[in-house]
């Protein structure tokens, strides 16, 4: 593997760094592109792809539970009930395992296609690192 398919893969596979905490997903695979000075366009390309996706990632990690929950807060006091508080919790754990699995799935699948020299492809993300 040539040293710049190296650097894309360490990149890629330390945004694995979310799963302790999400921000680290953003911050670590930050820091390895930062630190190494790449001159290849490969790596910048692998780097800003994955640091857009990873921040997109984060954005829906906090806005998707307080958007679940803003149903559940409207007359909250009226409808106060052991079920509607589970159903609450139900969904957001599923959400939240939901949008793992997916960034899970997202940096194997790339960690594959950057060892089989294909190009890399984080979608859906907004283009924050042009």
């Amino acid at each position: 593997m040539s040293d710049s398919k190296s650097i894309q893969n360490i990149i890629n596979t330390s945004a694995l760094s979310f799963i302790a905490f999400p921000f680290l997903g953003i911050i670590i695979p930050l820091i390895i592109w930062k630190s190494r000075n790449s001159t290849s366009p490969e790596t910048d390309d692998t780097a800003k792809e994955l640091l857009n996706f990873q921040i997109t990632w984060v954005l829906a990690w906090i806005a998707g539970p307080v958007l679940i929950s803003i149903p559940y807060m409207i007359n909250f006091l009226d409808t106060i009930s052991i079920s509607r508080i589970d159903s609450w919790i139900t969904y957001i754990l599923t959400y939240t395992v939901g949008l793992y699995v997916i960034n899970f799935i997202f940096i194997l699948t790339n960690t594959y296609n950057i060892q089989k020299g294909k190009s890399v492809k984080y979608r859906p993300s907004f283009r924050f690192l042009v």
